[in-house]
C-alpha cells in the first residue's frame, strides 16, 4: 500500500503516534531532497590537500598499508576473541568473558605491532620526507605571507568579527 504525504494520503498504521511520514515525489532527484549540489562527482572542497607533498609510490604503498592494518584488528579481534573465549571454556575457566575480553583487546594490538614493526623502515623513511615537505611549504608560506598584508588588516577582520557590544544609546563620556 503506497503512502504519499505530500499528496494527501493516510499514515500508515506501523508508525507510533504523533510520528508523520514525508514520502517524495516520483520527480525528486535521485539522493533525495538533501542531495548536495553536484553529488560526490562533483570538485572536492577547497583546502590544503597535505598528502599532495608525497610521491605517488609512497602514497599507494601507505594505502595498501593502511588496508591491511584495516583488515588485520577486525580479523585479529574475532580471531583472538573466539580462541581465547573457546579456550577458557575447553578448560573451565570461571571468568570466560574476561578471557574473550582479553582476546579481543590483545591479539589486534599484536597484530598491529607485528605489521607495523615489519614495514618499519619503509613508514620512517616515509614519514621524514612527509615532514620534511611539510616544513617547506610551511616556510612557503610563510614567506608568501611575510609579503601580504598588514597587521592592521587583521586587526580590522577581528573587529568587524567581533564588533563591540551595541550601547543602545547610552552616552559615554
Amino acid at each position: 500500500q503506497a503512502f504519499d504525504a505530500l499528496e494527501g494520503g493516510a499514515p500508515p498504521r506501523c508508525l507510533p503516534r504523533g510520528v508523520t511520514c514525508v514520502a517524495m515525489k516520483a520527480d525528486t532527484p535521485p539522493g533525495g531532497l538533501h542531495a548536495p549540489p553536484g553529488g560526490l562527482s562533483g570538485p572536492p572542497p577547497p583546502y590544503s590537500d597535505p598528502m599532495g607533498v608525497i610521491p605517488a609510490e609512497d602514497r599507494a604503498f601507505l594505502e595498501s598499508f593502511g588496508r591491511v592494518l584495516a583488515w588485520m584488528f577486525p580479523t585479529c579481534a574475532a580471531v583472538g576473541g573466539l580462541g581465547c573465549y573457546g579456550m577458557a571454556k575447553h578448560l573451565g575457566w570461571r571468568r570466560v568473558r574476561a578471557w574473550t575480553t582479553f582476546g579481543v583487546i590483545m591479539t589486534p594490538t599484536v597484530g598491529w605491532w607485528a605489521a607495523v614493526m615489519s614495514e618499519r623502515e619503509r613508514v620512517a623513511a616515509i614519514s621524514k620526507r612527509f615532514e620534511a615537505a611539510l616544513a617547506q611549504r610551511e616556510a612557503e608560506a610563510a614567506a608568501a605571507d611575510a609579503g601580504g598584508p598588514s597587521r592592521g588588516s587583521e586587526e580590522d577582520a577581528l573587529s568587524r568579527l567581533f564588533p563591540p557590544p551595541p550601547t543602545a544609546g547610552i552616552a559615554t563620556t
